[in-house]
């Protein structure tokens, strides 16, 4: 919030605020209608610093001005002690692929059709708009790019977000344990939350955080591993049950984008940058998107896509795209250090990958189950060199987020072609 209102007018983020609150009560109404299982819990901000707890201040402060019931909290249930916390009651949890489910469920109860397995290539607006997919094309009156990022370069929007990747771990912790009830989020980076996750059998801990820009990670592994001993050693004993990543997308001014597309002729519409808050922004934007295509008239989406660039908005931008400009050429003059293969070829150990030169081209090379492949190591988006993610065992792209499998296919956008695959 703070952050925002340093970008924004008050007008604005009151505007912003009015739409999460929009977005959380019509998931909540869903939820409920739907069956799905969620749990109230109280929402925590907490600083272990100075610059922390000057933060959580600001954050205090810019909340309430927005209309915020937050209030300051002297304790928590956290194994450590905190600087300054504050909190906002009764929010909500719940797990996103029971929500995924029920959307799909009702989706097509509604007449929907859900097509899976397919990658969209691109989208013309001649006479009606035209999905071309990579197993034919489908017409329509009307096209909403709901990915992660447009998977189209209209409007730019890729130089308008950071993509970073983050990391979270499930675990058993032993019954003589206590565990925080309350969901609670550091103020401070490397980032770091908790919370429960209640199963048929147990109520599981899930700590997360420790992210960083996707393919500009040295060892993607070593910062889940850092998560992992930081929740061992507050919560002794743990077990861990399952890990896994999230990337998001930070748009430079902080605002998400959502509306029609620029040249789009009024029939393409997106969706993207929700910082990490994509449960109710995602809602939000999806409610506006729909009043627009209807006609109807939402005020705060008319205040937020009226917004103006702020100076510190501009000047991240710019930031933004100077630093993409010096990582693809630092990239590229890397690439063209690294040694040549050989006689049979590089093959790596198991789990891990590498950028050679073959004929003076970045050769990218990983060994994954046994089995080792060569595909071309440059990014069929705008040519970065991409990274290997010892994590999750992929090959990241360090300037816009794209990713690919060791094989060679597209994993996440904003590119939709995959890697070459090479002998």
């Amino acid at each position: 919030m703070s952050a925002l209102r340093r970008r924004h007018s008050q007008k604005t983020v009151n505007a912003y605020v009015e739409a999460n609150r929009v977005g959380r009560a019509w998931l909540l109404r869903f939820l409920a209608d739907s069956s799905v299982p969620y749990q109230h819990r109280d929402a925590y901000t907490f600083a272990m610093t100075d610059d922390g707890v000057q933060q959580v201040g600001s954050e205090l402060s810019i909340a309430r001005a927005a209309g915020l019931d937050v209030v300051e909290a002297s304790d928590t249930e956290l194994p450590f002690s905190t600087r300054s916390t504050i909190r906002l009651a009764d929010q909500a949890q719940f797990n996103p692929m029971d929500v995924m489910e029920a959307l799909i469920a009702d989706f097509r109860a509604q007449g929907g059709v859900l097509i899976e397995g397919l990658r969209v290539r691109s989208v013309s607006t001649e006479n009606r708009a035209t999905v071309f997919t990579s197993a034919g094309h489908v017409r329509a009156d009307r096209v909403v790019l709901a990915t992660g990022i447009p998977v189209l370069d209209r409007g730019l929007y890729f130089a308008k977000v950071k993509a970073s990747q983050s990391y979270a771990a499930a675990l058993r912790v032993p019954a003589s344990t206590p565990i925080p009830r309350g969901m609670y989020l550091s103020a401070e980076s490397p980032g770091r939350s908790l919370r429960t996750y209640p199963t048929d059998s147990e109520e599981l801990l899930v700590v997360g955080g420790n992210g960083h820009q996707v393919g500009r990670e040295p060892s993607p592994k070593r910062r889940l591993n850092e998560l992992l001993d930081w929740a061992a050693h507050h919560f002794p004993g743990t077990e861990v049950t399952h890990t896994w990543s999230g990337e998001d997308y930070r748009a430079t001014n902080l605002m998400p984008f959502f509306g029609k597309m620029p040249r789009g002729r009024g029939k393409i519409f997106l969706a993207t940058g929700y910082n990490k808050w994509g449960m109710t922004n995602s809602i939000a934007a999806s409610l506006a998107i729909s009043a627009e295509i209807l006609g109807g008239h939402v005020p705060w989406a008319d205040t937020i896509h009226k917004r103006t660039t702020s100076p510190a908005g501009a000047a991240a931008a710019v930031a933004l795209n100077a630093d993409v400009a010096r990582t693809l050429s630092e990239s590229w003059a890397k690439a063209e250090l690294t040694k040549p293969e050989t006689g049979s070829g590089t093959v790596p150990a198991e789990g891990e990958g590498t950028v050679v030169r073959k004929d003076r081209k970045p050769v990218a090379v990983s060994t994954v189950d046994g089995v080792t492949c060569r595909v071309s190591a440059v990014c069929t988006h705008l040519g970065g060199i991409l990274s290997w993610n010892d994590a999750e065992k992929s090959w990241d792209c360090p300037l816009h987020g794209s990713r690919y499998s060791p094989t060679g296919e597209v994993l996440q956008g904003p590119t939709t072609k995959n890697l070459a695959v090479l002998d």
